[in-house]
């Protein structure tokens, strides 16, 4: 792998990496202002962009949003990385894309650092994230917030209890942890081969549920330090978590969490650029209305929008259809016609 990035300050600095592509280079920069604006004025930060294909101009406005000496952006093109693995073996499904991928490979790419953190895009950080480099890793690879939802998910479904604990034969699920925002022991994480652990598991089980956490949780097991819900609080949370007794422990875990927010992660398919009415979707906006993208954010949700009103009207006809040949079929049996047209 020839990425290697060096550090932007010799001093000490918070170290940050996000992943994005182009049509995501939008949503990223959203949560890198909250970040910008959440941040400790005092200290360095060092942000490193993976991309793949984002634009001069979108990486001209991300570069705007903040002019301090104290800060460094920097983007770094993913492309690099992919000419020198098998991408085809990257296995992808629904919404995932390969970009996903990137934050397994970051300990390779930067050998210099001891400690980095990783967001995803579609996160808000409304607190100071540099509180997160102060966790004590000790030996772990890691450091991470539990991923609720899968723990509820493996009791509440079969055949995904016979996923993690079968066919991935993945030790406790309830040390599985949501790979949206990481602390990384990077020197620890060189002491293995990362590449080579990601691509046996590629080849071993050909797909996965989630693939880079899955792959991240199997990698890293027995060396991953679970941090407080605060750190990474999912937006939309299984609600079986607070009504089965049999989580209790888990829902106190999670309720205390919440109390004292520094990211919020709006994992799923419902995001707060698409619908500003969900739950924090307005703090979302406050943010995005600070960024130089809000045009372009705005146009996005109003094709959206078209889309999803040409969507409701097409089913709508579809249920009408439905409901005409249910009631033709109906009178045929019961002789009120004598043949359908």
């Amino acid at each position: 792998m020839d990425i290697k990035i060096e550090r932007a300050f010799k001093q000490d600095s918070v170290n940050v990496v996000f992943a994005t592509n182009d049509d995501y280079a939008c949503y990223m920069a959203v949560a890198l202002k909250s970040l910008l604006d959440n941040r400790d004025v005092e200290k360095l930060y060092d942000i490193i962009i993976l991309e793949a294909g984002v634009t001069d101009a979108n990486k001209e406005m991300i570069a705007s949003m903040c002019d301090s000496e104290k800060v460094s952006i920097r983007f770094v093109n993913s492309n690099d990385l992919y000419e020198t693995i098998d991408t085809s073996k990257l296995f992808c499904h629904l919404h995932f894309s390969k970009e996903m991928y990137l934050r397994l490979f970051i300990p390779q790419m930067m050998p210099a650092y001891d400690k980095v953190i990783y967001l995803d895009c579609d996160t808000l950080i409304t607190g100071d994230i540099s509180k997160l480099m102060d966790v004590d890793l000790e030996t772990n690879y890691v450091a991470a917030v539990r991923d609720y939802n899968t723990i509820v998910n493996y009791r509440a479904f079969p055949n995904v209890k016979t996923y993690f604990s079968v066919n991935l034969k993945l030790k406790d699920i309830n040390n599985y942890v949501n790979s949206g925002v990481l602390l990384m022991n990077i020197q620890e994480m060189l002491k293995i081969d990362m590449t080579q652990k990601i691509f046996d598991l590629l080849d071993y089980y050909k797909e996965f549920l989630y693939p880079d956490q899955d792959i991240l949780n199997l990698i890293c097991e027995d060396k991953i330090k679970i941090i407080p819900n605060s750190w990474n609080y999912v937006i939309i949370t299984n609600t079986r978590l607070m009504q089965d007794d049999y989580f209790k422990n888990l829902a106190v875990e999670f309720v205390e969490g919440i109390a004292n927010q520094y990211v919020l992660h709006f994992l799923s398919e419902i995001k707060p650029w698409k619908y500003p009415n969900m739950y924090y979707g307005h703090i979302w906006w406050d943010y995005a209305k600070t960024t130089p993208f809000l045009e372009i954010l705005i146009a996005k949700f109003r094709e959206f929008e078209k889309f999803e009103q040409e969507n409701a009207d097409k089913r709508q006809k579809e249920i009408e259809d439905a409901i005409k040949l249910s009631n033709e079929a109906k009178a045929l049996r019961n002789g009120e016609i004598k043949k359908l047209n």
